[in-house]
């Protein structure tokens, strides 16, 4: 059958997943918060631990594995908090990030929406908060080494926000001229008035 869906079997199977992650009668913000977790890891540029991903999302560890929790089968999650998660399949992020295959509005990621948008500023704010906390004499932890790299990227992926696109535009700029690892010299430029504007938008 030509119209028939290449992966019709495997995002049933996904569905079905994800489906029985959550009871029927689990509250509406634990079933966002799961859909927030996933978005982050699909967000991240590279992996990183539960305990780093509830730091940048200031969330306890505890909310990230409960959020994971029924979902070992499609993430490796390790028992450890500081070790990596990671997808089994690659299938997976792009099932997920796709409506047509993940037809569950639920636990469906849309990349350019203002949700995931807001989480990309959300990402870029706590990385900059660390990475102008680092302390370059001591050998930077995992987070505060993806911070100094990745901030960056994540304020331009959700550059097209228009409360915050001046005020990022002027950030990125100065951050594509200047070493990631001085993070104190160019952060002390950006002005409070724009942070907290994104803060404001990306929190609200």
């Amino acid at each position: 059958d030509d119209g028939a869906k290449p992966y019709a079997d495997l995002d049933s199977l996904y569905l079905e997943i994800l489906n029985q992650s959550v009871s029927k009668t689990a509250a509406g913000r634990y079933v966002k918060r799961t859909r927030r977790v996933l978005a982050t890891i699909l967000c991240l540029r590279e992996p990183l631990s539960i305990s780093n991903i509830a730091q940048l999302l200031s969330i306890p560890a505890e909310d990230v594995s409960n959020s994971l929790r029924n979902l070992h089968s499609i993430i490796a999650v390790p028992n450890d908090k500081d070790g990596l998660l990671q997808f089994f399949h690659a299938s997976f992020p792009d099932f997920i990030r796709d409506r047509e295959r993940c037809t569950d509005p639920r636990f469906y990621v849309d990349l350019a929406s203002q949700e995931t948008l807001s989480l990309e500023h959300a990402l870029a704010l706590r990385g900059m908060s660390i990475a102008g906390k680092v302390d370059f004499s001591v050998e930077l932890s995992t987070l505060a080494a993806y911070a100094l790299r990745y901030w960056p990227s994540h304020l331009k992926s959700g550059f097209s926000h228009e409360v915050c696109s001046e005020a990022s535009e002027g950030l990125l700029c100065s951050a594509s001229t200047r070493s990631p690892t001085s993070p104190r010299k160019h952060l002390a430029g950006f002005r409070e008035v724009e942070v907290q504007k994104i803060r404001d938008w990306a929190t609200r």
